[in-house]
């Protein structure tokens, strides 16, 4: 049995697996999705011009490929336009998710 746990858990971390939770930034909005997940910008250096709206805090762990990528079907998902402020922390990242006001 420790060798089946060991060998899925083993498994699991080879094959890229990442976990990724979302808060709302405010818990009485929501947002129609409008930007496909491919579009989403990640903006690591810069900030995006122009006015924006705080969607929510986006945190996840597991392989930082995948984290990126799964960061930004959430924020499609959930309305926004982009990911700021991606930042490492111990065992994984967080991020907030915008969304360009109109």
């Amino acid at each position: 049995m420790k060798k089946l746990l060991a060998f899925l858990l083993i498994g699991s971390f080879l094959t890229g697996c990442a976990s990724v939770s979302f808060a709302p930034a405010d818990l009485k909005k929501s947002y129609a999705k409008r930007t496909g997940a491919q579009d989403i910008k990640l903006y690591r250096t810069e900030q995006p011009k122009g006015e924006v709206i705080e969607v929510g805090t986006l945190n996840g762990n597991g392989n930082p490929d995948k984290i990126i990528e799964y960061f930004r079907e959430k924020a499609s998902e959930q309305g926004g336009d982009a990911i700021i402020s991606l930042e490492p922390y111990p065992g994984g990242y967080s991020a907030t998710v915008i969304r360009m006001k109109d």
